[in-house]
């Protein structure tokens, strides 16, 4: 029988064995780390594939396509177009204090559009506003990475809905529309035609597809009418070249242009506070003032 002490002695031993073979590792794996840190970097297909933006005509094809699957009219029910107009502002003057992107907004109006359609019977004016602020939650989380938590959804409503509220809402919008949360917006049509223009030309069109937002009546055209109506309408407006834009087919962008430009000039002399929000939102240098036209 080993007396105590060899026994220690031996336990040490076999603990200082352990401690060097630990930092032998370690000493391998740091050199291992800076070996893969100065090794160059090997291309991978997504690599390869963002370094050039796709093709334009091929995108807006994409575009076309997604529009006319997701497409639907507005069904007023319990719902007026002024009950919408409403919530979309409100909806707007959210996206700009949680500094959310034009596309996400734009995603939003969609998804609560074609929730609305789909499920009109549980759509009310009771919790219309709850069905948006979901839509709103959605959209952010596939527009960006960084997206607002829902905490500041309920402060953004004055804490008339809580988080359970908003969290059930938003399960009932993505099984209603069956997962279905991507979709075409005229904002993703303007910022690709526009893609190569004017910034002024651009923030023009921009403000012309989001005031298209506030109104039903632009639901009967598709998206990518929309869109391109928007930079045809920014482009005749501004005086500046628009045959490029036919190699872009849309059914009747001419009609959409006229009424864009029409709601454009109402937005200036009106006193709406619903068009009014939109318009403190591009009156501003950052836009170049596109909301005051040319005066």
């Amino acid at each position: 029988m080993q007396s105590p002490l060899v026994s220690e002695k031996k336990r040490k031993s076999v603990v200082a064995c352990q401690e060097e073979e630990q930092k032998k590792r370690q000493c391998v794996l740091y050199r291992s780390e800076l070996e893969m840190r100065d090794a160059p970097i090997p291309c991978s297909p997504v690599t390869l594939l963002c370094e050039e933006p796709p093709d334009e005509m091929e995108e807006y094809e994409r575009l076309c396509l997604l529009s006319e699957r997701h497409t639907c009219a507005f069904v007023s029910g319990e719902i007026t177009s002024r009950m919408r107009a409403q919530l979309v502002e409100w909806l707007i003057q959210v996206t700009s204090y949680l500094r959310l992107s034009q596309e996400a907004l734009h995603l939003t109006v969609n998804l609560l559009d074609r929730f609305s359609w789909l499920s009109l019977p549980q759509v009310s004016p009771v919790n219309f506003q709850v069905y948006g602020i979901a839509c709103l939650s959605i959209a952010a989380k596939f527009d960006s990475c960084k997206f607002p938590v829902f905490e500041d959804y309920v402060y953004a409503c004055g804490y008339a809905f809580s988080v359970d509220q908003i969290t059930r809402a938003e399960s009932q919008v993505i099984n209603a529309l069956n997962f279905e949360v991507v979709a075409a917006t005229a904002c993703q049509v303007v910022l690709l035609l526009s893609r190569k223009r004017p910034p002024r030309a651009q923030s023009m069109a921009l403000y012309l597809s989001e005031l298209s937002l506030l109104f039903a009546n632009f639901k009967k055209f598709g998206v990518h009418t929309v869109g391109k109506a928007a930079v045809l309408a920014s482009h005749l407006y501004l005086n500046l070249a628009t045959d490029w834009l036919d190699q872009y087919p849309a059914p009747d962008t001419e009609l959409c242009a006229k009424i864009l430009l029409k709601v454009f000039q109402d937005a200036t002399l009106s006193d709406s506070r619903y068009v009014r929000g939109v318009y403190r939102r591009y009156n501003c240098e950052q836009h170049f003032f596109v909301a005051k036209g040319n005066s």
